[in-house]
């Protein structure tokens, strides 16, 4: 069935209209339930959490549960750290950035950054080994936490 130009335009008219954090968080979420860590902290926790909070708006900007999802990912990748490919460390700090911009009242903003850290990330690890992975994800972390944090106080 082909969609109509009404159908489509109505469709951009909603995107528009969406809160965008929320868009966002959804998308990834969405993401979480059909990329999640092969293991047993990804099967059901991760999947379960990550559908009832895709299923409400109020879940989806739960720090909370975006926390338990981070250390949840976290700890997959420093106990699988040899066998995980790159995918899973850009979806951990991903995460993380989510859970970092429900602690802010200008949630987007946060996220905007840090997509364009996760851009630099992304060619990092296209280019490099993991040997020193850990240690860059950590710095670009606390970097961007004490960015957002003096932007947040001007």
């Amino acid at each position: 069935m082909l969609l109509g130009t009404n159908n489509i335009k109505g469709f951009i008219n909603f995107l528009e209209t969406y809160p965008r954090d929320i868009l966002v968080y959804r998308l990834t979420l969405l993401l979480l339930v059909f990329y999640h860590p092969p293991a047993w902290i990804g099967e059901v926790p991760v999947r379960v959490s990550a559908l009832f909070m895709f299923f409400s708006p109020k879940l989806s900007r739960n720090r909370w549960l975006w926390v338990l999802l981070f250390i949840a990912y976290s700890i997959f990748a420093a106990r699988y750290w040899y066998y995980i490919d790159n995918h899973q460390y850009l979806i951990t700090y991903w995460v993380g950035v989510c859970f970092i911009s429900t602690l802010f009242k200008n949630r987007i903003q946060v996220l905007k950054i840090n997509a364009h850290l996760l851009i630099v990330l992304t060619f990092y690890l296209l280019y490099s080994g993991n040997l020193l992975l850990h240690i860059f994800l950590l710095v670009i972390l606390c970097s961007t936490i004490y960015l957002q944090i003096s932007e947040c106080n001007t």
